[in-house]
């Protein structure tokens, strides 16, 4: 029951309780007629009965009308890639309308509203005016705020906490950014010890190879934050030549015996970029 049907829905319901219009309508307290009707479509049963016809097909109201509140992530993949490409070859209204009646739609699906903030974050320039632009990441600032009040997933929250710091900065709103990421970033903070703490378990389950795959994702991970930290602090220290020189012989070493200009062409070439800047100021 995956689409918005209540007619359908309730024939086949019926059906397979292998009971008749009437048999139905008698439980219901509403004529044949009704049942008909509803069943056609000409009329819908009224509000209040949804919840007894739903419970006497055992099933929940949503899915007696056929509305899914959720999205599996595979659908939430294939959604976002479709609306990727439809900010590619649509009008951007166009294709911004139909984000927006997704994220209406499911608007209790967090990881589906988190992927939408994520997908505004990268087409939001496309909008006309600055103000437009400026509207559209106000809209996913709001969806991250929904997403950390109700949704249970620490992960999505996590994600989310991220993704509005990410928002505010576009928004030019750096004292906010601030106020979102402070609380949640800090050497002494437990946080960062979960990976550590996951391959540990693993270890410790005797799951010996799913631990070698999470330390080699780890160490992939350490080694892309290392770049892009190297890179940050290339900008910061741009004066400062003795410092920019050392930054960029060890991370050069670095990535070298790492082969990361293969391993990851678009960080290495960020890392060179920077420092191209650097030695040209």
């Amino acid at each position: 029951m995956n689409k918005l049907n209540l007619s359908d829905n309730i024939i086949r319901l019926r059906h397979d309780k292998k009971l008749t219009q009437e048999e139905l309508a008698d439980f219901m307290g509403v004529t044949k007629a009704s049942v008909s009707k509803w069943e056609k479509g000409i009329n819908t049963p009224d509000i209040m009965l949804l919840p007894r016809l739903a419970a006497f097909f055992d099933v929940t109201v949503d899915e007696l009308i056929g509305y899914e509140a959720q999205l599996s992530g595979e659908q939430i993949r294939r959604q976002y890639g479709q609306l990727c490409q439809d900010f590619a070859t649509l009008p951007f209204e166009e294709a911004l309308e139909k984000a927006r009646s997704l994220a209406h739609k499911y608007y209790a699906c967090y990881p589906l509203l988190l992927q939408l903030g994520i997908l505004y974050w990268n087409h939001y320039m496309l909008a006309e005016t600055e103000e437009e632009r400026k509207s559209l990441l106000e809209e996913a600032v709001g969806w991250c705020d929904r997403i950390e009040k109700n949704c249970s997933d620490a992960g999505i929250c996590s994600d989310a906490v991220v993704l509005r710091a990410g928002l505010y900065l576009r928004l030019g709103q750096a004292a906010e950014a601030i106020d979102t990421l402070e609380p949640y970033v800090g050497p002494i903070r437990l946080a960062g010890q979960n990976k550590i703490l996951l391959l540990q378990a693993y270890q410790l389950a005797g799951d010996t190879e799913k631990a070698r795959s999470y330390v080699q994702i780890k160490q992939y991970q350490d080694l892309l934050d290392l770049i892009g930290d190297a890179v940050l602090e290339l900008v910061l220290y741009e004066k400062d030549m003795t410092r920019c020189e050392e930054t960029i012989r060890r991370i050069t070493g670095v990535m070298g015996l790492y082969g990361l200009e293969t391993l990851h062409p678009n960080v290495a070439a960020q890392f060179l970029f920077q420092s191209a800047i650097v030695e040209v100021l």
